[in-house]
């Protein structure tokens, strides 16, 4: 039996007092969980193994699995491009996400991601998917599916995968974040020959979705106000972005991923613009080799529209990056994952709070 979730809070106020808890660990046993949320209809809902989403009381831990995704695929030995790619490329199920008017019969809708086969069982193309659900609050069951985006890419490493369902100045978004799915150069020189076959130079092309939060309608359309037009991409230049959080007080969405050995990042979403990987980590602070060269000398895209490179609002471990032959336990790394804006006053001193899980 697995627990539901180990997180240590970071947070960020003006004024930090001890805060007292009692601790429930309910008797769930659990697959792969990768998200859980919680409803407005006070359940947890989360995603598993196989393409499976799971409501859980909170109370008793009474779980149902609401949902099997029938066409997922946890990738094949025959995509492998050598040595360093084992057992089989990044699959899964990932983020999920409910319906910003949830409550509502018209919009009782769940998205979730996972993997499955673009290809064919010969020719096997592993990609992710955005999958919603419709559920009927009154039978508790899931009575539509319907697949909203196809073909999100997938990569031997950094994957991304969280979803946020927002409501923004009275219009609903979804937003997915995609890795830029390569090794780090750094940490395995081998596994690309040459090096520019390794997709994480690719971060920054406004012509790929990895390295990219993407923004749609809540139907998987594009939004007419994106800043690539007919692209889902919203910003790019980014790592392994595994959380996105929403301040509703300040409408702000903010994305947090993981830095290369240093600088793991909470970064402040605007539509446009670049976060820097792999030219730029964390702050711009010229810490790393040729970072100021390519700030100062940055030339906006033309294809995208307000671009402009935007430095990390935060940064753990802003320093120089470790030798390359420096042990793993040597790395200033926290690898933050999921987060959450806290918006209640029931804890005063958490009010207006970035939690994140690291």
């Amino acid at each position: 039996m697995k627990n539901i979730t180990t997180s240590l809070l970071l947070f960020f106020s003006c004024t930090l007092l001890a805060q007292n808890f009692d601790r429930t660990e309910l008797p769930t046993p659990l697959s792969q969980p990768w998200e859980i949320t919680y409803g407005p209809d006070d359940f947890l809902w989360l995603t598993q193994a196989n393409g499976t989403v799971t409501r859980v009381d909170p109370n008793s831990g009474a779980s149902t699995n609401v949902f099997v995704a029938t066409d997922y695929f946890s990738g094949s030995p025959l995509e492998n491009l050598n040595a360093c790619f084992t057992p089989n490329i990044g699959s899964g199920t990932l983020g999920l996400a409910l319906h910003p008017d949830f409550s509502h019969p018209n919009t009782s809708y769940i998205y979730f991601v996972y993997s499955y086969n673009h290809g064919t069982v010969n020719d096997p193309d592993t990609r992710f998917i955005i999958k919603r659900l419709t559920w009927n609050s009154t039978t508790q069951t899931v009575v539509n599916d319907s697949n909203i985006v196809n073909g999100v890419s997938s990569g031997y490493d950094h994957l991304g995968g969280r979803l946020l369902a927002v409501k923004q100045n009275g219009k609903n978004y979804l937003y997915l974040s995609v890795g830029d799915h390569g090794i780090s150069d750094t940490n395995s020189p081998d596994c690309y020959s040459p090096q520019s076959n390794n997709p994480n130079n690719q971060a920054q092309n406004p012509l790929t979705d990895n390295g990219k939060i993407h923004r749609y309608n809540m139907d998987g359309t594009i939004p007419s106000d994106n800043p690539i037009a007919n692209s889902s991409v919203f910003t790019r230049g980014h790592r392994n972005p595994q959380g996105l959080m929403y301040n509703s007080k300040n409408d702000i969405v903010y994305d947090i991923e993981h830095g290369d050995r240093t600088d793991d990042e909470i970064n402040v979403l605007e539509s446009g613009k670049n976060y820097g990987w792999k030219d730029v980590r964390g702050y711009h602070d010229g810490l790393h080799p040729g970072e100021l060269d390519y700030i100062n000398n940055y030339t906006p895209n033309p294809l995208v529209q307000n671009d402009g490179l935007k430095e990390a609002f935060f940064s753990w471990c802003d320093t120089e990056a470790p030798a390359p032959n420096a042990e793993f336990t040597d790395w200033c790394t926290v690898a933050p994952s999921g987060g959450a804006y806290y918006a209640s006053n029931s804890i005063k001193t958490w009010e207006h709070s970035l939690l994140t899980v690291t």
